[in-house]
């Protein structure tokens, strides 16, 4: 997978912990959708796993995965 610098950036955001896609587009401001197909992209590589906060409102947090973690270390040392 090549991360480009909006993927570095929107990975970056997981150094805090789980995130919500709003959020980082917020902290970011990247829209919404970037940000979202930037997730599903990590999703698809097995480097953030999803977990829905509230059933009524279907939420989503991302988590990074042990994966993920490891390119972090990675981006975070460059």
């Amino acid at each position: 997978m090549i991360i480009g610098r909006t993927k570095e950036q929107i990975l970056t955001q997981f150094i805090h912990g789980p995130q919500y896609g709003y959020d980082i587009a917020k902290s970011l401001n990247i829209a919404l959708s970037t940000v979202y197909g930037h997730l599903k992209d990590f999703q698809e590589e097995g480097l953030i796993t999803t977990k829905i906060e509230d059933e009524e409102s279907r939420r989503k947090m991302y988590e990074l995965t042990d994966k993920g973690t490891k390119l972090l270390d990675v981006i975070s040392t460059e």
